[in-house]
């Protein structure tokens, strides 16, 4: 299968550890295409997913996860005045969030329904992992809103979901670290040394965190909690495959 998979820093995989080069690993007979881009929110994902699909062709299924950066980035506007720049220059690169949850959902169901016109193949999204690791943070609190606006937008369009942040959930359920770094020069520093040879599980227990390395991005444990959910969709999209061509 030639699986596209769309999405933020989580999928690029830069910062912290690749999801997809686990699936890669453990599913090697399939072809992965890695169209994450760091700091990307839904709309920008979106126009990036549409342009690949009309330029680049199809293909047999669709991995589609937005969401983090909609929450995360409207608080830089408020912040220091590096974070301001930075915010400035995605907002001119096209990742502009939206404005709230309810107009999230509204873009979402846009979004779904583009998608639907534009590939043949299947459609997989995804849900948000964790935004800290500690459930009653505010950030992760509004988390569980956009999933729940993400899951009615696929019901109601009969696209699969690969339920990452009812995962995430399970395994945090007893609260974790309330440890954020939404700082540029931490990212970056954090993205260098956890390429390094257990680098991201050295950051994640200087920190006391279980699946990140900074309250998003992924560690090991986090990385393959990823990888077995949508491998599971993945594996049941070969059998709807088999059994169709007989």
């Amino acid at each position: 299968m030639n699986i596209l998979v769309a999405g933020d820093s989580i999928t690029e995989g830069i910062t912290g550890r690749s999801y997809i080069r686990l699936l890669q690993q453990q599913r090697p007979e399939h072809r992965y295409i890695n169209l994450g881009l760091g700091g990307d929110t839904l709309k920008g994902i979106t126009k990036r997913t549409l342009r690949f699909l009309r330029k680049r062709g199809d293909v047999d299924l669709l991995i589609f996860q937005a969401g983090h950066n909609d929450i995360i980035l409207p608080s830089f506007a408020e912040r220091s005045l590096p974070f301001r720049i930075f915010y400035r220059i995605l907002k001119q690169r096209g990742s502009v969030p939206t404005s709230g949850v309810k107009a999230f959902e509204r873009v979402y169901r846009h979004t779904l329904h583009n998608l639907m016109r534009q590939t043949s193949g299947e459609i997989l999204v995804l849900t948000l992992s964790c935004i800290t690791e500690s459930p009653d943070s505010r950030e992760d609190t509004l988390r569980r809103e956009y999933n729940a606006a993400i899951k009615r937008a696929a019901l109601d369009s009969g696209i699969a979901v690969a339920d990452i942040g009812d995962a995430f959930d399970a395994e945090l359920k007893y609260g974790g670290s309330s440890y954020k770094n939404f700082n540029v020069r931490g990212i970056v520093v954090d993205g260098i040394i956890s390429r390094l040879p257990q680098g991201a599980e050295r950051i994640s227990i200087r920190r006391d965190l279980h699946l990140t390395i900074d309250g998003v991005h992924l560690n090991d444990r986090g990385a393959q909690l990823y990888a077995d959910v949508i491998m599971r969709e993945i594996d049941s999209a070969v059998c709807r495959e088999q059994n169709a061509t007989g």
